[in-house]
This record gives structure tokens, sequence and C-alpha cells, in this order.
């Protein structure tokens, strides 16, 4: 039976062979987390195993390596060839480059502070669990921000919203002396956040709750609310849709298309039968550890027994591929 997706039509990703023509070592302990679903005693689950998703489909699109190599490249960067690699004004306008680094994924190929800062050198060379443990946690606490929260007097005083909300009230009462007598005057007490990153949009506003009237009527006139202000709103890429699901499965399969493309689907198989943990003499069911989303009990055997499971695999990693990289209409 013919492979369904040939290994050599597959998307590749920035790995760097050793002299033996071997992986990397972080790349091959990618692979087999990957697997298995956890790094060590880290279940790779959560915000955490969403980053690493994000991450590591990230590191197969060409446009985006392609564009970042330039970007990195002193002679595109305004002739300062004695810098660090900044932002260039070249690419400013660039249509791939407002296609591949809307949010979410700009706060990953982009560090804190660009575009006056360099460009963060990890990524795509670096695999995700081999970024310092600092570089981790930051990366994980960005997409785990809540998208609504209630104000914190003392922290919005602190960045100066209260002072800016003051000067609305005078710009309010500036604009109510120009109505006519009895004419309706509204001034939204809404504003938008200074300082913030690039791809960032966060407002502070206030709302008048009338609980006595109930959740299901507070509900209803928030979500108008959300309505008549769809415009303040960054249209979330489809990537966004997994924050519901679990991350492993689809870091599984990320892991045995970057083996069918290395090796084809036979050696694939072999190869996660040859690198499945054995956890020694003595433990209950199985002395083999068992991949993420395995059924029954693990034994000294591949991953997928047959070619087609393979390959339905990589279709699922592929989808997942082709989901990030296509742009928001």
């Amino acid at each position: 039976m013919p492979d369904a997706i040939s290994p050599e039509v597959l998307p590749g990703w920035p790995y760097k062979e050793t002299k033996k023509g071997a992986l990397p070592k972080a790349e091959e302990v990618t692979l087999v987390a990957c697997l298995l679903g956890r790094y060590g005693e880290q279940p790779l689950a959560g915000v955490f195993g969403h980053v690493m998703v994000l991450w590591e489909l990230l590191r197969h699109d060409e446009k985006l390596v392609e564009l970042l190599t330039k970007l990195r490249n002193p002679t595109y960067n305004d002739d300062r060839k004695n810098e660090p690699p900044v932002f260039s004004t070249l690419f400013k306008n660039d249509p791939d480059f407002s296609t591949l680094f809307p949010a979410p994924r700009s706060y990953i190929v982009f560090p804190p502070g660009f575009p006056d800062k360099p460009l963060a050198p990890w990524f795509p060379d670096i695999p995700f669990l081999s970024l310092k443990s600092e570089c981790q946690k930051e990366l994980v606490e960005k997409p785990g921000q809540p998208a609504l929260e209630i104000g914190d007097i003392e922290r919005l005083d602190a960045m100066g919203v209260l002072e800016r909300f003051k000067r609305l009230v005078n710009l309010a009462k500036e604009g109510r002396q120009h109505k006519q007598p009895g004419e309706r005057f509204k001034q939204d007490a809404i504003l938008k956040r200074e300082k913030l990153e690039p791809h960032e949009s966060v407002y502070d506003a206030t709302f008048t709750i009338r609980a006595h009237m109930g959740v299901t009527a507070v509900r209803k006139d928030f979500e108008r609310w959300l309505k008549d202000n769809r415009k303040l709103f960054t249209k979330v890429d489809t990537i966004a849709r997994w924050q519901w699901k679990d991350p492993r499965p689809i870091l599984r399969d990320l892991a045995v298309l970057r083996l069918v493309k290395l090796y084809g689907y036979p050696g694939a198989r072999a190869w996660t039968k040859e690198r499945r943990p054995y956890k020694g003499h003595g433990t209950q069911k199985s002395d083999y550890s068992k991949y993420v989303g395995e059924r029954g009990i693990a034994g000294n055997s591949p991953l997928y027994d047959t070619n087609e499971k393979c390959s339905n695999a990589v279709k699922r990693a592929l989808k997942a591929i082709h989901a990030l990289r296509t742009p928001v209409p």
C-alpha cells in the first residue's frame, strides 16, 4: 500500500543534523517528550502545552523563517552592521509581515520591547523545551493573562489611568457646554492603555452593574456592549480554538510528522519503538512507558503498527500547521 503522503513533500523545520547525520540531542529530547506528553515530571498540558504547540508549529513556517532571517541580517537593517539586528524599516509595509506576525504568534517571535530591542535569537532554531526556564516562564505567562479582569485601584493609579480619567471628565464637561439645553450628551468611560506591546490592545472601562436585575440580564447587556464595540477587538487567529483542547495529541502528531519527514514511515515506526522509555522490572502492568493517547498496555512496540495510522497522524499535524498559517480574514 503506497504512502498517503510522501515524506519529501512534508514541511521541514530548522533542525541541524550532526556530523553523523543524526538529530541534535535537543531535538531528540523534544520528540520523545511530545510522544510521551510530558517532559520529565512536567506534563505538556494547560497553558504550557499550548505555548509549546504554537512554538513548535511555527518552526515549520518557511515564510516566517525566511522573513526572520532577513530581519536578523544586518545588511537589511539601515546599514547598522555593527549593532544588534533590530526591526528594519524595510519590512514595515511588507504584506508577509502583517500576515505572519499578528497576535498571538507575535509574542513568540518578538521579545518584550520590540521593535526597540533586538529580535529573539532563540526562535526558530531552539526547541521550546531547550529554552531557559525564565524564557519559558515569560512566554507561558503572556497567553495566561485573563481576557477580562477586575480593575485594581492601586495598580490603575500607579499606571496613571485614574489621572487620565480625570482629564476625560474635563473633556466631557467641555463637550457638554456646546450641547443645546435638553440635548443628550454621553461620554463613554473607556480608555486605551498606554505603553503597550505592538500587538497588544488593552482598555480600561467602568461598568455599572445592577445586580438586583439578575445574572441573565447583566450578561445580555454585556454581550450587547461587546457587539456595539466590536471595532475594539483584534480578530484572533484560528489557533485560539485550541485553548479548549488538550495540546498533547497535537504535539504527538507533530512528532510523528517530523519522524516521517526524516526517516520515512517504516523509520518513524522503528524510532518510536527504539525510543520508548524502559522503566525496568518490578513495575505494574508494563515495563515500558505509554505514549500519550495510547490505549491498552504499553509494550516493546512502536506507537503505530501500520503506515496508515502514521499517515493519519501526519494528516492531523498538517491540518494544525495549515490552521496556523491561514491568515485571519
